[in-house]
């Protein structure tokens, strides 16, 4: 039995139904909080089993996008064990983003920093950069509007990845995948001005020296 699993939790793995999983998400994320621990989400997922983690995932991202701004920076932590102890693969991580993203612009009604806490979640699950656009679904494509959603998912992607990773890893990372912000600009505002515009005042400008 792995030291971070309890006799409980390693009686628990068969396929649960979709509330048993969330009420086990919740409690561990609440623990997570109140506590200052990022190891009970963990043992909560090995608890819950290999068959649903998938489900799991989605109803970690689901649970924290109801938090308060402060709480959702505490759970974090609690989410990027996840991806160092290789619960999920990448494929599966993306995939269930790209299912996620699909009710986005709806719930920014009700959670309007929304677009925000998807950004930090996908870099705190290690959503490697190359995969962004396939982690944000149809709403990458969504670039007909003045201020596109993608967008501001991808700023808080590169600013968290900045906070935990240092602005010279984080540019690094930025150029040797090639990655094209422009992509998620409005498609009538991608001149190399309105790039660096935007940029600026995302505080983003140091990732993308060449429309500094």
């Amino acid at each position: 039995m792995d030291e971070d699993e309890s006799p409980e939790c390693a009686s628990t793995k068969e396929q649960l139904t979709s509330e048993e999983i969330r009420a086990k998400v919740k409690t561990a994320i609440d623990k997570c909080i109140s506590q200052q621990s990022d190891t009970q989400l963990v043992a909560a997922f090995k608890g819950i089993g290999e068959t649903n983690y998938r489900t799991a995932l989605s109803q970690t991202v689901d649970t924290i996008m109801d938090r308060r701004p402060d709480q959702v920076e505490q759970a974090l932590g609690a989410v990027s064990a996840l991806a160092k102890h290789n619960l999920l693969t990448e494929d599966a991580m993306t995939a269930v983003f790209a299912e996620y993203s699909d009710q986005l612009e709806d719930l920014v009604m009700d959670v309007p920093h929304a677009l925000k806490f998807f950004g930090m979640l996908m870099a705190a699950c290690g959503i490697p950069i190359a995969r962004v656009s396939e982690s944000l679904g149809k709403l990458a494509t969504k670039v007909d509007v003045l201020r596109p959603p993608a967008m501001s998912v991808v700023s808080a992607y590169l600013k968290h990845a900045i906070k935990t990773d240092g602005e010279a890893q984080t540019q690094k990372v930025v150029e040797d995948a090639g990655f094209d912000v422009a992509q998620y600009l409005c498609a009538d505002h991608r001149s190399d001005a309105d790039i660096k515009k935007t940029l600026a005042l995302q505080d983003l400008l140091c990732l993308f020296p060449k429309y500094a």
